[in-house]
């Protein structure tokens, strides 16, 4: 059996990092291997997918794939939530299951302080629904990719309380890391796709690590890339494929394990608009299928375009919440 190429550690892009701290290196959609514990306020390293051995599963000649086409209502984003309710969570510590009359993500009065000094974000409340659509807008430095790597744990909070799909973060070790990314989508700039290995291969590589079964991986694979509009590219090379393409195929890696939660961080910064706008459309039909789905995002016209909730940080803290928004003045990054 041969060894599967070993994956390189995938770091946001630095258009969407908080410039003013440290950058934490980032794995791969949360197969990685158990990492060290470490001080609170200490950013996380994690590496690879952590595979032991196996290839991932040979895509069929000829497969079609099928679309579940969503024939409802699309989910209009409730008022922002009062951040007093949190309170009523359960003691710190235990863990519970998620229902959908629980919020998939709740932070309360979140801080966080790297050793250096500096501090990414301050008094955090935020409460996102099941099947919410959320941007997260600001400023570069002003706390968006700090807020999504404490939902994938990739940062730590300091002070307050984080809970993700009904599980308490705050007292979580940095062992339960894979086992929480598991339950999530994550999507970077950068899209990490393996080089020598097909657009089929790259999907099949991340359903062999989850430990999903071949016969699984046979039916979910080419249903998820039909979703995405790439399953014409199945045998294709990443350098064969555009920007957008990439990024398409990076998304249907996110999706294969249909989580509940997908992030995504500036996944249009790299494209042109007319691309832009047509990933950002795909994430909004994430949504419709029922999948909670937060951006942290500079692109102001499809924030203006889609008119979701919107979340404005400036400084590291909350400064607007708006149930239907747009990307307001203050949000743009200085011109300097």
């Amino acid at each position: 059996m041969t060894e599967p190429e070993p994956i390189p550690t995938i770091a946001p892009a630095p258009v969407s990092s908080d410039s003013d701290q440290p950058q934490a290196a980032s794995g791969n959609f949360g197969l990685v291997p158990p990492t060290p514990d470490v001080e609170l306020g200490q950013p996380l390293t994690t590496t690879g997918f952590g595979l032991v051995d196996g290839d991932p599963v040979a895509a069929p000649v000829a497969t079609q794939g099928t679309v579940v086409e969503h024939d409802g209502p699309e989910l209009v984003p409730p008022p922002p939530p009062d951040p007093a309710s949190l309170l009523a969570a359960p003691a710190q510590g235990t863990q519970s299951k998620a229902t959908v009359s629980e919020p998939i993500i709740a932070l309360s009065n979140v801080s966080v302080q790297y050793a250096n000094g500096v501090k990414a974000v301050t008094d955090i409340d935020l409460m996102i629904p099941h099947g919410d659509f959320v941007f997260l807008v600001g400023a570069t430095g002003a706390g968006k990719s700090t807020i999504l790597k404490l939902l994938y744990m990739d940062a730590r909070a300091t002070s307050g309380r984080v809970w993700v799909n009904g599980r308490d973060l705050t007292t979580a070790k940095s062992s339960d890391t894979p086992y929480v990314r598991r339950r999530m989508g994550i999507i970077l700039q950068d899209f990490g796709l393996l080089p020598r290995r097909t657009v089929w291969e790259n999907v099949a590589f991340a359903c062999h690590v989850i430990g999903q079964s071949r016969r699984e991986t046979r039916k979910r694979l080419p249903e998820v890339l039909e979703r995405v509009g790439m399953l014409h590219r199945a045998d294709a090379y990443p350098n064969e494929l555009s920007g957008g393409e990439q990024q398409r195929v990076a998304i249907a890696r996110a999706l294969i394990n249909d989580p509940p939660l997908l992030v995504a961080d500036e996944p249009t910064g790299s494209l042109d608009p007319k691309t832009g706008a047509e990933i950002m459309d795909l994430l909004v039909e994430t949504a419709a299928r029922g999948t909670t789905v937060v951006v942290a995002t500079h692109d102001k016209s499809a924030v203006d375009r889609l008119q979701k909730r919107v979340v404005a940080l400036s400084g590291g803290r909350i400064i607007r919440d708006e149930a239907v928004g747009s990307y307001g003045v203050d949000d743009q990054e200085d011109a300097n």
